[in-house]
């Protein structure tokens, strides 16, 4: 059966004409490749492609080990209506001073969650991830219709970002540098696009403060328009240098002002000492299985790059070097760069034209796939990335009393929302919060060398909630006592213990 120009099947086959070099209409008709041609087929299948990356992002393990205590934050932020909190959770730092960090992405996240449930956040949080790749292939579709170049450069920035795909702020990053490559793409010819970046960078560096990427980006582009004009080859780049400087100015614009730079500062370096492996650099061995496919990616945009150099401007190049070289240096920026990718592969000659339609089947299409995608969320079910599961905590939380958990900082998060405030933690994932002495208390509790006495004495705790793979040393010993301290629940990767006496 042959296709319409939105990949819908055609049932008129007597509205198909011949292509005027004497075939008859019946013999058209009868050829697939009029209707199954490249061109159709690609446009096919880009049609049902949001459909099927969206369930691939949902059959992701879901896990709460970061998002449990962006949810907690977030909570306390609507309930006291300001994102100036005090700690809450973290026993080591009970009623110090917070400072606002993705504040807002925590806000939405807690408040998605408290209205739609799990599900709901996971949706969320997958269609402002996959909303990025899309929002940077908008502009170059403007330039060419061709739908296999578009399914090419979707499907490759889809498969070099999914490693770094997880339910947290930075997709709201995604979606924020997405948008920021459109209008400053638009931005050479535009000043609407110039004016529209000032909101859109404010609202990605409260969502999440990477905003610097759009700076390490729109910095480049206006010194090499600056160049040009001193050649003489351009005008002075005014719409650029806006951009630049919007993207300068905005990184001190969240609630913590010029205090972000130096929470940024200590939270990369505490990162770093605690082994968190996004801010390894690409060469790093725990980065290793990034680095082919980061290579491989780049030696492809390179070939088209050179292929297409006469069509090819910096507005698409710089980003994807800038990004390149970010991602070397720290392996949390391969999102961006999978997002550079997109301009510069859909720029690729190949298939065929497609053809435009106004029909109320390309809305249509729209709307069947957007069900398609909400019917996914509803029912794919969750898969709980390993640890402890929540359910099994806030059946625990009814039994084990108030106080403190002493907790490895992978386990912080999923204790502090299962635990309602009832249970404070010792660790979490927020490597910024600790202080190296506190990080040197933690290791001498995981291997043993700080007794089960001294732990109590300090901390007076009600439970522990240990990995079995960094603290075997310490639960072997909780183990060893089993009068004073119950085994609730193991698995191979968690264990969780309460005290057997006040």
């Amino acid at each position: 059966m042959p296709l319409t120009a939105d990949g819908w099947p055609s049932m008129a086959f007597s509205a198909c004409s011949s292509e005027g070099d004497g075939v008859s209409q019946t013999a058209a008709v009868l050829n697939p490749r009029r209707y199954y041609s490249p061109a159709e087929l690609s446009h096919f299948i880009l049609w049902l492609l949001p459909a099927i990356l969206m369930a691939v992002l949902l059959c992701r393990p879901f896990g709460l080990n970061d998002l449990g205590w962006q949810l907690v934050l977030g909570e306390q932020m609507i309930a006291a209506r300001t994102p100036f909190i005090t700690e809450r959770i973290a026993a080591l730092h009970l009623g110090e001073q917070l400072v606002p960090n993705a504040w807002l992405a925590q806000v939405s996240y807690a408040a998605v969650h408290k209205f739609g449930g799990w599900k709901a956040l996971r949706l969320l949080d997958a269609l402002l991830w996959l909303a990025g790749i899309y929002a940077a292939s908008a502009c170059a579709r403007r330039n060419q219709n061709r739908p296999m170049a578009t399914l090419f450069a979707i499907v490759i920035a889809f498969i070099v970002a999914l490693p770094s795909a997880s339910i947290r702020p930075q997709s709201f990053a995604s979606l924020g540098f997405g948008l920021f490559l459109c209008l400053l793409k638009e931005g050479e010819r535009s000043w609407w696009a110039t004016l529209l970046t000032l909101p859109l960078l404010l609202l990605w560096q409260n969502l999440h403060p990477s905003a610097p990427v759009a700076f390490a980006v729109a910095a480049p582009l206006a010194g090499a328009r600056w160049v040009q004009c001193i050649w003489g080859e351009a005008r002075p780049p005014a719409r650029q240098s806006i951009i630049a400087l919007f993207a300068a100015l905005v990184i001190f614009a969240t609630p913590a002002a010029w205090g972000i730079v130096e929470f940024a500062r200590h939270n990369a370096e505490a990162s770093l000492q605690q082994g968190a492996t996004e801010w390894y650099p690409l060469t790093h061995s725990v980065n290793h299985k990034f680095v082919l496919v980061v290579i491989l990616s780049a030696a492809i945009t390179g070939l088209v790059l050179i292929r297409y150099r006469a069509d090819m401007t910096l507005v698409e190049t710089l980003p994807f070097l800038v990004t390149l070289a970010m991602s070397f240096f720290a392996a949390r920026f391969i999102l961006f760069y999978a997002i550079s990718l997109v301009p510069i592969l859909s720029r690729t000659a190949l298939g065929d034209m497609r053809r435009t339609s106004r029909s109320w089947w390309a809305w249509s299409s729209r709307c069947i796939i957007a069900s398609v995608m909400v019917a996914e969320a509803v029912l794919i079910p969750l898969i709980a990335e390993p640890g402890l599961p929540l359910s099994v905590l806030v059946r625990l939380n009814s039994r084990v009393p108030a106080g403190i958990v002493v907790t490895d900082p992978e386990l912080g998060g999923v204790v502090a929302i299962a635990g309602s405030l009832r249970w404070r933690i010792t660790y979490d994932g927020r490597y910024y919060l600790y202080s190296s002495q506190e990080y040197a208390v933690l290791q001498r509790m995981r291997s043993g060398t700080m007794s089960i006495t001294a732990i109590e004495k300090k901390f007076t705790p009600v439970a522990f909630a240990l990995s079995q793979s960094t603290s075997a040393p310490l639960i072997a010993e909780l183990l060893r006592r089993p009068g004073r301290w119950k085994l609730e629940y193991a698995n191979s990767s968690a264990a969780f213990f309460s005290r057997t006496e006040p």
